[in-house]
């Protein structure tokens, strides 16, 4: 749990769509593709799970950490959304204060009774895991527009000299293409000149920004999760065919127009 918690990165979306598998490959998955890949470890080590789904709130200023660092509390509720996730915002005082939305979880059967997990001989006890749930530190990159600027105007009236544009169709010829060859590969050497000289130990992470997970390494489980509940949970040991993601493929004969095969996908 505190692995798949604190390596897997969160994308807002909604059914399952990689699985298991891939996400742990690509280290980031939705509440249903990183419960997967908590169940199927749980049950790779002979401890039963099963995935539960209900809804919760969860306080604004977290969901905007949780979503990646938003500022504004209508466009966290809106790119939660646009991901297919069921949410609403929840007003107090005129003001959005919480998100309550759809969500899935784990439940595992576990010894809790007395060790609360950390040793596991006979079971006992169904837990509620939650490993998509986490907060976040962002650090901010090196301002590079403002440390190397570019004299974007200048470049714009020598493509403009050499070039034919024609505005009123939307298109244009004989771009010279050495000059923008040429300009771009002389703003990289600037700007990896200054980076070495200013940041010379400078990580991809320092250069663009990165984000870190707050982690947690806990020595035993808790037994509630990381948020309120708002309506209870449905339990299910697979995940219905009505939550997960579909990608269909029909092949024609392009003379007749006579069909050979329908493929269906599902994650």
């Amino acid at each position: 749990y505190n692995w798949v918690r604190n390596n897997i990165e969160f994308v807002p979306t909604w059914g399952s769509i990689q699985g298991a598998q891939m996400t742990l490959e690509t280290k980031q998955g939705n509440a249903f593709d990183t419960a997967s890949l908590l169940i199927a470890l749980l049950r790779a080590s002979d401890v039963k799970s099963r995935y539960v789904m209900g809804t919760v709130e969860l306080p604004i200023d977290k969901v905007m950490n949780w979503l990646g660092g938003f500022t504004e509390k209508q466009a966290a509720i809106e790119f939660m959304a646009s991901g297919g996730v069921p949410v609403k915002a929840g007003i107090i005082d005129g003001e959005i204060a919480l998100a309550r939305f759809e969500h899935v979880w784990v439940e595992a059967f576990v010894d809790y009774i007395p060790s609360r997990g950390a040793k596991h001989q006979i079971a006992d006890t169904w837990v509620s895991l939650d490993p998509s749930y986490k907060q976040y530190v962002y650090t901010e990159g090196i301002d590079i527009k403002e440390a190397v600027p570019f004299d974007a105007q200048t470049f714009v009236d020598q493509v403009q000299a050499s070039a034919t544009i024609n505005e009123e169709e939307g298109y244009a010829t004989g771009v010279n293409s050495l000059l923008v060859q040429q300009s771009m590969e002389s703003y990289q050497a600037q700007v990896e000149a200054y980076i070495q000289q200013n940041y010379p130990d400078a990580t991809v992470g320092d250069v663009l920004g990165k984000k870190e997970v707050v982690a947690q390494e806990f020595l035993y489980l808790l037994s509630t999760l990381p948020y309120q509940m708002a309506v209870a949970g449905t339990e299910f040991n697979v995940i219905p065919d009505t939550l997960r993601q579909k990608l269909f493929f029909r092949l024609h004969n392009e003379i007749s127009n006579y069909h050979v095969a329908a493929i269906l996908l599902k994650c």
